[in-house]
C-alpha cells in the first residue's frame, strides 16, 4: 500500500490538515483507517486559484440579501400573527365584559317571556359566583328598595357583587 504523509498532502487545505493533525497527535496512520484516504483527498483538494472571485462575490452577496429578504419577511408575518398575543390583556375587563354580556341576555330572555321589569325585579341571584343581576328604575325610586324587589343573595351576603341593569336593559352600575 502506499503511503504518503498526511501533512504533505494537506499543505493547502486548511481542513484536511487539522484532519492529519488531529490523527498525526495520536500517531495513527490515517491510510490504515481508510485505505483510499489518499485519493480522497487528493480528488478534493481546492487552492485559492480554483476560485473565480466575481462568482463568490455574487454568491456571497446574493446568500446574504437572500438571508435579509427572509428575515424581514419573517419578522412581518410574525408580526401580524402575534398582535393580539403582545396587547397586554386585562382580564378583569375581559370578565366585566363577560358579565355585562351575560346580564344583557338574561334580561333579554326575561323580557321576551313577558316579566314586568317596572318594579325592578332580581333577575338572577346566581350571576356568577358572587353575583347578582337587579333590574331598578332610572332615576332610582323607593320601589326598587324594597326587599321583595332586591335579590335574596345579595341581601343575604351571600353574594358581594351586582349588576344593575335599567328598566330597558342598560347598565346602570356593576359593583
Amino acid at each position: 500500500m502506499f503511503c504518503v504523509p498526511c501533512s504533505v498532502i494537506l499543505v493547502d487545505n486548511p481542513i484536511l490538515l487539522s484532519l492529519s493533525k488531529c490523527y498525526n497527535k495520536r500517531n495513527v496512520d490515517i491510510n490504515a483507517i481508510y485505505p483510499n484516504f489518499y485519493l480522497l483527498i487528493s480528488n478534493f483538494q481546492l487552492t485559492m486559484y480554483d476560485l473565480d472571485p466575481r462568482k463568490t462575490g455574487i454568491i456571497v452577496v446574493s446568500a446574504t440579501t437572500g438571508i435579509i429578504v427572509l428575515f424581514i419577511l419573517i419578522m412581518t408575518i410574525m408580526s401580524f400573527i402575534g398582535r393580539d398575543s403582545v396587547e397586554e390583556i386585562d382580564p378583569t375587563a375581559d370578565y366585566e365584559k363577560f358579565l355585562i354580556t351575560k346580564a344583557k341576555t338574561i334580561y333579554n330572555e326575561q323580557a321576551s317571556i313577558g316579566v314586568s321589569m317596572i318594579n325592578g325585579p332580581c333577575l338572577s341571584n346566581n350571576l356568577d359566583t358572587g353575583w347578582v343581576l337587579d333590574v331598578v328604575n332610572d332615576p332610582r325610586t323607593a320601589i326598587d328598595n324594597l326587599e321583595e324587589n332586591q335579590c335574596e343573595e345579595y341581601i343575604n351576603g351571600n353574594a358581594s357583587h351586582f349588576i344593575e341593569l335599567d328598566t330597558e336593559g342598560n347598565l346602570i352600575r356593576m359593583q
